[in-house]
């Protein structure tokens, strides 16, 4: 039997591209096939990993991959493990809530585990946000920004009000207002258009794209 085929979703290249990285030296036992951005699973995968940096994962964003019959089983890939949003997602029929402070082994594990069936929700987040699982789900290269403070970044690209990032971000006003101050800090910006330009300049913008990777070599069954 071979590896698990995966599609990874999100509507930003550098974050597919980035689990794909993660996951490409477990190739024996998951193996990426399909790069999504904003569009839906063209090949026959058994699990579609839904990446929730800065995208909704709201019913509307998650039905059309759910009803996707080119994907086995769909887990959502996120940040966000308050108990009230994962018993959401799991209502709709998601598979599994996967927590990003996974390391990458245990994310391959958590992706056989809802391969063979399993609803797997990952433990809550460790007390320390600041550690090394912040590095490896970081889509920007060099780790210019923490990953929230990217994904800040990536919703106010996207016109985002500050009430808006909270609610979608689960965090409060003063949490939400020192990643910005931060973030402005580290890429030398001042004024929310300066920000956007900057995120613009740095891919995490959305993007419309397939990318196939191995899904075109498989044989026909």
């Amino acid at each position: 039997m071979g590896p698990i085929t995966v599609a990874v979703l999100n509507d930003c290249q550098l974050v597919v591209d980035g689990i794909a990285a993660m996951l490409a030296p477990y190739g024996d036992r998951v193996r990426v096939v399909e790069l999504d951005c904003q569009l839906s699973v063209a090949a026959v995968v058994d699990v579609g990993l839904y990446d929730a940096f800065a995208v909704d994962s709201s019913e509307a964003h998650l039905r059309p991959h759910l009803m996707n019959p080119n994907i086995g089983a769909l887990a959502v890939y996120t940040w966000r493990m308050h108990a009230p949003e994962v018993r959401r997602m799991l209502t709709y029929g998601v598979r599994g809530v996967l927590a990003k402070h996974l390391d990458a082994p245990e994310l391959v594990a958590a992706i056989e585990a809802v391969h063979a069936g399993a609803v797997v929700v990952s433990p809550a987040e460790p007390v320390s946000p600041e550690a090394n699982f912040e590095e490896q789900s970081n889509p920007l290269p060099g780790n210019v920004l923490t990953t929230r403070e990217a994904e800040v970044v990536a919703l106010i690209a996207l016109g985002r009000s500050n009430a808006e990032i909270s609610e979608q971000l689960f965090i409060s006003a003063n949490t939400l207002k020192t990643y910005i101050r931060s973030s402005y800090r580290k890429m030398g910006v001042e004024r929310r258009s300066q920000a956007v330009a900057w995120a613009v300049d740095h891919g995490l913008r959305p993007t419309r794209r397939r990318t196939l990777l191995e899904a075109e070599k498989r044989p026909a069954s």
